[in-house]
């Protein structure tokens, strides 16, 4: 995804006519229903977490963590040696006489802050081997691996691209680090680093932190009613000497869930790792926040807390069998008017075959284990819910996560928050689709609202 700040060139500016049209109830512009822009097998659409560490007095060590689930990649037959399989020897080589499929990506992460574009640049060629095609299909199987820098405190943008060097296509994802204030003397405590207490796939790294062995979760998506969620973090003593506890709240973002847990500080050490695990009983599915802070002794906060926004993630028992409802608002994207009367009207011991039958009937690859669209549904579903939530809607009801999950990444977002003449709004493309998509903070309070055509096409 490409954003830009453009001149005033190309400025829509809101006139009567595209005023009269906001007449356009929402009624009429649900009435197709479309959910396009599936990425094809090959291009390495990917998950990206990161988190922050002291390195120094005066520097951060940021850690970006990517996941690609096996399906993604596209692989080659090769002779390889075990030795060279496990340890990345290029697909050409012919090497031995083991069989394996393999696949060969590069990864590119660029920091850029206000002053500098390009404040660290840290890249990585790979290779990916699997011992049979089956598995080169399967969903459930994965890589994650690390990419690390040193930089200074500041605000940066980081944008990672993960390109298929055997397709030779690629894709980008970006995220704002806010890391102005993480400074030795306001900054006492660092990660998180979200990590799976269940993982145990043979092949993929572990990442030791103070004497720990970790696999890091990378969706920041956990079941609430299966694992557990799970965090690294650091304490520094010298930045809070009198630091006693560590106060962790989960806290659903829309309902009344809310539970507190504090941790004891009480090594001499400087750094104190610390391993944060709990369940989420009661937890729906959706977004939810951790607010981590240190409190002293007697109670004061020291330092300013820091929030986490995370997901509660679904599953078939904890969003079919336990919240019936959402699932069935979660289909308002791709189910039709008709669906969704049918699924909301089904009895409780019939709503696990419904929803089933739903995605079925939507898969484009039946006799497969994975179902595409159901999981790039619900991969935008997340996406919508921690980008573009607000303190009034969940995220992939608003109007830039509607944008989102029917269409997904755009090719480009034009920004504009300074316009003479016209209120701020963005303009998001989709080239291949013929679609635009104009968004205003018509009210001034930074929710920006879809304008018309609500279908986006260029007409």
């Amino acid at each position: 995804m490409r954003c830009h700040n453009k001149d005033s060139a190309r400025t829509f500016a809101l006139t009567a006519t595209a005023a009269a049209c906001l007449l356009l109830t929402a009624a009429d512009a649900a009435g197709q229903v479309e959910f396009s822009n599936l990425p094809p097998a090959g291009v390495p659409v990917f998950d990206l977490d990161w988190a922050a560490f002291r390195a120094g007095e005066d520097s951060l060590r940021i850690e970006c963590y990517y996941k690609i689930v096996n399906p993604r990649l596209s692989y080659v037959r090769r002779s390889m040696t075990p030795s060279d399989a496990r340890m990345g020897a290029r697909p050409g080589d012919t090497v031995g006489t083991a069989e394996y499929y393999v696949a060969a990506y590069e990864i590119n992460a660029i920091l850029a802050s206000e002053r500098d574009p390009q404040a660290a640049v840290v890249s990585a060629r790979e290779n990916y081997a699997l011992p049979t095609f089956e598995e080169t299909r399967n969903p459930s199987g994965y890589l994650v691996n690390i990419l690390s820098t040193t930089v200074a405190p500041a605000d940066y943008e980081l944008s990672v691209t993960l390109t298929d060097r055997v397709s030779s296509s690629s894709f980008t994802q970006k995220k704002t680090l806010s890391l102005r204030d993480a400074r030795r003397d306001r900054w006492p405590v660092g990660g998180p680093m979200f990590f799976d207490p269940t993982a145990d796939a043979p092949g993929v790294p572990r990442f030791e932190r103070n004497g720990m062995v970790l696999v890091p979760s990378v969706t920041r998506a956990f079941a609430a009613s299966k694992d557990r969620i799970a965090m690294y973090l650091e304490v520094y003593r010298d930045v809070a000497p009198g630091a006693a506890l560590l106060e962790i709240t989960a806290e659903q973002r829309f309902g009344r869930k809310r539970q507190v847990d504090t941790i004891p500080v009480t090594s001499p050490d400087n750094l104190i790792p610390i391993v944060y695990k709990s369940e989420l009983p009661g937890f729906k599915t959706g977004e939810a926040l951790l607010r981590v802070g240190l409190l002293s002794a007697a109670g004061k906060v020291l330092g300013d807390p820091f929030e986490i926004p995370f997901w509660v993630d679904w599953s078939m028992s904890g969003l079919v069998e336990e919240n019936w409802d959402d699932a069935v608002d979660m289909l308002v994207h791709i189910a039709t008017h008709e669906d969704l009367k049918t699924l909301r009207s089904t009895p409780p011991e019939g709503r696990v075959t419904a929803f089933a039958a739903f995605w079925n009937s939507k898969d484009p690859s039946p006799g497969t284990d994975d179902n595409e669209w159901q999981e790039e549904y619900y991969r935008r579903i997340r996406y919508a819910d921690l980008h573009f939530t607000t303190a009034f809607m969940r995220g992939w009801r608003a109007d830039y996560g509607t944008v989102y999950v029917k269409y997904g990444e755009p090719d480009e977002i034009e920004r504009h928050p300074f316009e003479r003449g016209s209120k701020p709004y963005q303009l998001w493309y989709y080239y291949a689709q013929r679609r635009r998509f104009l968004f205003v903070d018509v009210n001034g309070n930074g929710e920006y609202r879809l304008q018309y055509p609500y279908d986006g096409r260029i007409r």
